[in-house]
């Protein structure tokens, strides 16, 4: 995929969230002490009741637009929610979100294990394009932009969505797909015990 390709797909994605982006935070952020232990070895930590929260709504959003080999998403989640999602992963409380290399590998790891592709049997990996904060209803959101690369046209894609299923008992997930260039749509959601879902555009 050509970078112009891909600026056209993210900037789609962008109208269809239809949110105003602020700045992302900048900045590093330590890594973890050799002392802390990993997500592994740690007791895994209850699941937080809906009314333990801010915000009464447990949703994530994601755009997916599908072109060729290549599947470009924009992911949002309710700030509060990742950071605690990803603190989990190395032993503190809540992460802090920032745009930084250190948080996005934190951020592909827990991914890796609650958002997937799979074309034809293999698993498409993740790549960070660009991220960011912005407001869904007054309330602060982080967004990813990922890209994914299949070996050849993508016309169906198996899709499990259980993004912060580890955290609340109500997570819903609501993924809408865009199919290039005849502009197919699919639009799903995610929920326990409908976690996986196979997104058919036709074509073979």
């Amino acid at each position: 995929m050509t970078a112009s390709s891909l600026a056209c797909l993210l900037a789609a994605l962008a109208s269809l969230a239809g949110a105003g982006a602020v700045a992302p935070q900048e900045g590093p952020v330590p890594p973890a002490s050799p002392d802390t232990p990993n997500a592994a070895s740690r007791p895994t930590p209850p699941r937080i009741p809906p009314d333990a929260v801010p915000h009464d709504l447990h949703v994530t959003y994601a755009n997916a637009a599908v072109e060729g080999n290549a599947v470009v998403v924009r992911l949002r989640l309710f700030k509060d929610d990742l950071g605690a999602a990803l603190g989990r992963e190395v032993g503190v409380t809540v992460l802090a979100l920032t745009a930084s290399p250190q948080v996005d590998e934190v951020f592909l790891r827990y991914l890796g294990r609650h958002l997937t592709f799979e074309v034809e049997g293999t698993l498409l990996e993740p790549a960070v394009v660009t991220r960011g904060e912005e407001l869904l209803d007054r309330e602060p959101v982080w967004w990813y932009a990922l890209r994914y690369q299949a070996a050849g046209p993508v016309t169906r894609l198996r899709v499990k969505n259980t993004l912060l299923f580890d955290l609340f008992e109500d997570q819903r997930n609501v993924m809408k797909f865009v199919h290039f260039p005849d502009e197919t749509q699919r639009t799903y959601g995610f929920a326990r015990g409908e976690e996986v879902f196979t997104v058919d555009f036709g074509g073979g």
